[in-house]
């Protein structure tokens, strides 16, 4: 029997005979491995599951080498605790390698903490106590394997028990037990019945799959798919109580009453990607744009927008909320003198971000009637992240989103129509195509020299559609880029002391970790 019911109590209260209770091995190895897998939590330094499952194996060839032999095994389990803390007066010679060689002889676990010895020496005790119960390695499989066809032949969510077909039922299942599935023909021919072609030839057919499953189920094959599965799922739960605490515990809901709400780790984020605009018709509207702006960096300022649709034209000078930087300054001519914003030294106009922004959509919208595609050099890169980040800032991106599909970037069209130039910056090429020069990195200019350049290539929106992106998928990028970025800061101190490449890093805040989470794994 297993160790958990209470059927041997009441058996001894009302029967006076004297009865021998043998455990199942196999429960027995269960408990024992409960009560070990636990110490860890307790003795977090002193032993670890390699060690357990060594134990464990001692456990297993003690009792199995010893089977009925009641002395040798009470001895042999007595010997297990002191043996793996390098105690070995108890050892016997045909298992302990330090008594076979004891210069040579390198200890498999050695354990040293004696509060642990003393918890693990007690645990043992139990089963030497009881070694009554362990010493003929009785096994309850057949008992199982007898239920097991008892509940094919009367399920348990029938009310058998008060039929009259109970009794034929149990003692089919007794026949089949003891004679196969060939009973019911031995039967007919008992009573002076032909035992049945068919019977036979079906009953034979079941032996031969039991036979072979029987097989099968005994392979070194099965049985370590079978290890595998209990370590794969052992492993998932592992996971889950990783990131969502214990899965399973007793009087859980009771201890977690006044807990407050812990943090877990976060399930794996799928990366958002750019995904083309699909079906662009020949017939929409596109409009050329450029940006100018006080630094690289994704959250700068933009100073100037500039756009181009047709004749019409749009340009819009931003006073920044910040300075500009000095790169920036030598590369656009933009400055800030006395907070007025300045282009080669000379005052412009300008505006409020949130005005020129507004200025900005509401010329798309009288300009264009239908939705249109923004055309940019390098829009993929830097100038679409960075306008949808401003509008997004001052509540504008939903009028944004109304009135345009989506963006194109030509710099990577330019890289696959000519591979063989060495550079593909805009003013590069409008010197080489064009044979123009104007003055770079001012946006009107720009967004002039751009239209020109596509004109001049002579090809359509069609083909200049793999080159685009929506302006939805460019929103969640830069939603998810900003949320890895808060947590890459997080893992800057493993970066600096080598623990993990950069890389490595941008890995790891991309998957949804920062560095709380790994330390609380």
């Amino acid at each position: 029997m297993d160790d958990d019911a209470t059927t041997m109590s009441k058996i001894r209260q009302n029967i006076d005979h004297d009865i021998t209770k043998w455990s199942d091995i196999k429960h027995v190895q269960n408990s024992l491995g409960k009560k070990l897998y636990v110490l860890p939590t307790s003795y977090r330094k002193s032993i670890r599951n390699d060690d357990i499952a060594h134990l464990m194996k001692c456990f297993t060839y003690a009792v199995h080498s010893n089977k009925n032999n009641k002395q040798q095994m009470q001895n042999d389990l007595s010997a297990i605790v002191p043996h793996v803390f390098n105690e070995h007066d108890h050892c016997n010679v045909r298992w302990c390698r330090y008594l076979k060689n004891p210069e040579n002889y390198t200890p498999t676990i050695q354990l040293s903490n004696l509060d642990l010895k003393s918890k693990l020496s007690k645990i043992f005790q139990d089963y030497i106590e009881n070694i009554d119960k362990l010493v003929p390695c009785a096994s309850t499989k057949e008992n199982e394997s007898f239920n097991n066809m008892l509940t094919a032949k009367a399920p348990k969510n029938k009310h058998y028990s008060a039929s009259t077909s109970l009794e034929a039922r149990v003692n089919c299942t007794v026949a089949q037990k003891n004679e196969s599935f060939n009973y019911v023909s031995i039967v007919n021919v008992e009573c002076g019945l032909s035992p049945g072609k068919v019977t036979e030839n079906s009953s034979n057919q079941l032996i031969k799959k039991r036979k072979m499953h029987s097989s099968y189920c005994n392979s070194k094959e099965f049985k370590k798919k079978k290890l595998d599965k209990k370590r794969l799922a052992r492993n998932e739960n592992n996971v889950l109580e990783i990131r969502e605490g214990d899965t399973y515990k007793t009087e859980i809901d009771m201890l977690c009453q006044n807990m407050q709400e812990t943090d877990v780790i976060s399930n794996p984020l799928i990366v958002e990607e750019l995904t083309h605009v699909q079906n662009i018709q020949p017939s929409i509207p596109c409009v050329y744009f450029d940006l100018e702006t006080t630094s690289l960096s994704l959250n700068c300022d933009i100073v100037q927008i500039s756009a181009i649709n047709d004749m019409n034209e749009f340009d819009q000078y931003i006073t920044p909320s910040s300075g500009i930087s000095k790169y920036a300054s030598e590369v656009t001519g933009l400055s800030m003198c006395n907070n007025i914003l300045c282009y080669n030294g000379r005052k412009v106009n300008s505006c409020s971000p949130q005005q020129g922004l507004q200025n900005f959509i509401i010329w798309l919208q009288e300009t264009i009637p239908e939705k249109c595609m923004l055309i940019g050099h390098n829009a993929k890169i830097f100038d679409a992240p960075r306008l949808v980040l401003c509008l997004q800032k001052f509540q504008l991106y939903s009028s944004f989103e109304e009135k345009v599909l989506g963006f194109i970037d030509t710099l990577p069209f330019f890289r696959n129509q000519y591979p063989d130039l060495k550079s593909h910056k805009q003013e590069v090429l409008v010197t080489t195509f064009l044979k123009k020069k104007y003055s770079a990195h001012n946006a009107s200019a720009d967004v002039q020299m751009l239209k020109e350049l596509v004109e001049f290539t002579k090809c359509s929106i069609t083909e200049l559609s793999p080159y685009s992106f929506t302006t939805t998928s460019c929103a969640l990028c830069l939603k998810q880029s900003t949320v890895s970025k808060a947590r890459l800061f997080t893992l800057k101190p493993l970066t600096e002391r080598n623990v993990i490449s950069a890389a490595m890093a941008k890995k790891i805040s991309d998957s949804g970790l920062d560095l709380f989470q790994l330390q609380l794994a």
